[in-house]
């Protein structure tokens, strides 16, 4: 549970101090005065008060009163519901019409809003959670789109015999392509640059040896009689895992300049789903 402590001249000043933090009523928290202090007689010296104000409600669904706050004052008619919660995890499903405009290019201004809300939720808080937002079934028309993206770009590779880069991703979006193309023994997949332009690239098998020595590569899958794949490659998509989405600090750009080792498959695939 979440708890802030205000001081103000009166106890009720102070709990609205609290309450106007916490985003909540008073009937959904828990009030404790920690210290009062009274004038002599109303005229020497001067009233004080500090409070411990303790929410009741998960973190989950403070995330989510604390959002419909901010779309409020965005002009967006929208109802965000938690879903799903857990001690590592809350999902809130953002539901209304016309989202396009909070979803954004490539899902730019919900991963920026889903950034401050994550900050804003988890302040305080001994266990900090990651808040994953949706609006409307959004991430699952995006990971289908990444998902068609890493299955035309690796043919490409392969017919052409020649390494496709693809445009930045986001760490959960790389994660996606990984995931997918971690049994197909015709290809590897492997990350270079730093975030915000960290980005892809998918080798042709062959390929593999005259890669760059600094870059690291991955191939999860092993087929049968083949070595064991390098360390490196061991590493990669446990790498990607471990990146967290954004808790803290700056968001990571989903901006997707064109490429000139950009697919036309990937030019079609990655388009944005209407929302």
């Amino acid at each position: 549970m979440t708890s802030v402590e205000k001081t103000a001249k009166t106890v009720e000043e102070a709990i609205q101090l609290a309450l106007e933090e916490l985003g909540l009523p008073r009937d959904q928290v828990q009030v404790e005065i920690l210290e009062q202090t009274r004038s002599l007689f109303g005229i020497l010296g001067s009233t004080h008060a500090r409070v411990r104000v303790t929410a009741q409600l998960s973190l989950g669904e403070r995330a989510a009163r604390m959002l419909s706050r901010m779309l409020a004052l965005m002009g967006i008619e929208a109802a965000p519901k938690v879903v799903a919660e857990d001690d590592s995890e809350v999902t809130i499903d953002i539901e209304g019409q016309e989202l396009g405009l909070l979803i954004g290019k490539y899902g730019q201004t919900l991963a920026a809003l889903q950034h401050l809300l994550g900050i804003m939720a988890n302040r305080g808080e001994e266990n900090r959670k990651r808040i994953i937002l949706d609006a409307e079934g959004y991430r699952a028309r995006r990971e289908e789109s990444l998902r068609h993206l890493a299955i035309a770009s690796a043919r490409r590779a392969k017919q052409s015999g020649q390494p496709v880069t693809l445009d930045p991703l986001l760490p959960h979006e790389r994660r996606i392509i990984h995931t997918t193309l971690m049994d197909d023994a015709g290809i590897t997949t492997r990350s270079i640059g730093e975030d915000p332009t960290r980005r892809i690239v998918i080798e042709p098998r062959g390929d593999r040896e005259q890669r760059p020595s600094g870059d690291r590569a991955h191939r999860p899958s092993q087929a049968p009689g083949e070595p064991g794949p390098e360390p490196a490659q061991k590493d990669e998509l446990q790498a990607e895992q471990q990146e967290p989405e954004e808790l803290e600090g700056e968001p990571q750009s989903a901006h997707r300049p064109q490429s000139a080792h950009r697919p036309r498959e990937e030019q079609d695939e990655d388009a944005e789903p209407s929302a």
